[in-house]
């Protein structure tokens, strides 16, 4: 797309995803060099292995202060492995996808530990609040609140809590669909938001399927944000123990 963008316009239809709100994207040359698309590819790159990562270790520290989360999450995935067509217990994508809680489990890490507290956008145009006389003036920047949102009571009551009951499709479909951002919305949301879903799918289940997580003594009761990280880091390590799982 980048290329395509350094040689003539680029127009990226895609359908209109309900969910997460995304509009048409459309995509003009406007001088996009080398240099640029080298910049992109290294944000890509960084931004997918960071958060991605500190998403997988708060994962499995929510796991293992929650152990009856992690035993639902493992029946879940041992009866997948079990009915799979493929070699060795091996999922195929499809597969993967259709295990329901490892998604909500997933996406409530992301709630309750979001990668990136806060979001940064500019003001393209004057805007009015509706009913209001706030303004906000063309070139203004936006700093919207993640974490402060995804720990908002009106939303996810006890939020403190972590409980990947809040992802079922009526729990979702009640609430402003704005409430989680983990991903941020709009146009310019997180391209990689499919590919990260995926990877940390994938490494679940591989883990999962043969061992548990166990809280330790040095395991943290509480985590504390690191106050001078650029993504969400917590100020203690998260030090956790893994067993082998003996199965029947």
């Amino acid at each position: 797309m980048m290329i395509a963008a350094m040689k003539d316009e680029l127009e990226c239809d895609q359908e209109e995803d309900k969910e997460l709100q995304s509009p048409t994207m459309k995509l003009r040359r406007k001088d996009v060099t080398e240099q640029d698309i080298i910049s992109t590819a290294v944000v890509i790159l960084v931004a997918g292995f960071d958060t991605t990562g500190s998403t997988l270790s708060f994962l499995f520290y929510a796991l293992a202060m929650n152990p009856d989360i992690q035993e639902k999450l493992q029946s879940e995935i041992d009866e997948a492995i079990q009915g799979s067509s493929g070699s060795e217990g091996k999922l195929a994508f499809a597969e993967i996808q259709e295990i329901e809680y490892l998604e909500k489990v997933i996406l409530e890490t992301l709630r309750r530990y979001p990668p990136v507290g806060v979001s940064f956008r500019e003001c393209t145009e004057d805007y009015t609040f509706p009913g209001t006389q706030v303004k906000i003036r063309r070139g203004t920047e936006i700093q919207i609140p993640v974490l402060g949102i995804h720990m908002d009571e009106r939303y996810f009551p006890e939020p403190e809590r972590f409980d990947p009951e809040r992802f079922t499709k009526e729990a979702k479909a009640a609430r402003h669909p704005m409430a989680f951002m983990a991903f941020s919305h709009g146009p310019r949301m997180c391209l990689g938001m499919r590919f990260a879903m995926l990877e940390m799918k994938v490494a679940v289940v591989n883990v999962l399927r043969d061992y548990s997580v166990r809280a330790c003594a040095e395991t943290p009761t509480k985590v504390t944000w690191k106050p001078d990280a650029v993504t969400s880091t917590s100020l203690e390590p998260l030090l956790v123990k893994f067993e082998k799982r003996v199965k029947n």
